[in-house]
């Protein structure tokens, strides 16, 4: 077996101790070295792997529109009086998840029990004096059958002024 010349230095500095001492910490030191180098080289072609895969994803994502002879204009259209506008169905469709929402409470007919003999507590333990002006409104509204997801129906339901009126009455 040919030595190398570290394997030659560490017996020389560590003449106190056998050369076979120091041959067998130079070739576990070698293995700990290979051993890393082994983990180095599949971190990388795993980060490799990693970074192709969501290249790949990022390109599949990526979708282009059509161009329709309907979106292209010429000069002469910004220079006439009149400009119209047409929506399409994805553009004027909203979220309206809300207004179909099932609360927790609605869900559960124990919790709705024990929320409605908590809600009688609070009632009797109620002091009427301290009423502030949103609590009064709040009891009408309540009373009326009014909730926020109904409030908010009502206030998409009407046209934009009407929705303004509605907010700022609020």
């Amino acid at each position: 077996m040919k030595k190398s010349p570290v394997f030659s230095q560490l017996v020389k500095k560590t003449g106190s101790f056998g050369s076979n001492t120091v041959a067998r910490l130079y070739f576990l030191l070698l293995k700990i070295i290979l051993y890393c180098h082994q983990v180095a080289t599949l971190v990388q072609e795993d980060l490799e792997k990693t970074k192709e895969e969501l290249k790949n994803k990022v390109m599949s994502a990526h979708v282009q529109e059509p161009l329709n002879a309907e979106n292209e204009h010429d000069e002469n259209d910004e220079d006439s009086a009149e400009a119209s506008a047409e929506f399409t169905s994805a553009a004027t469709y909203k979220d309206r998840s809300e207004e179909e929402r099932m609360t927790e409470a609605e869900k559960n007919e124990r919790l709705q029990k024990h929320l409605l003999a908590l809600s009688s507590e609070l009632a009797n333990a109620r002091d009427e004096t301290k009423k502030t002006v949103n609590d009064m409104i709040h009891a009408e509204n309540m009373r009326a059958g009014r909730d926020k997801y109904k409030t908010l129906r009502q206030i998409r339901s009407g046209n934009t002024k009407q929705r303004i009126d509605e907010f700022e009455c609020m």
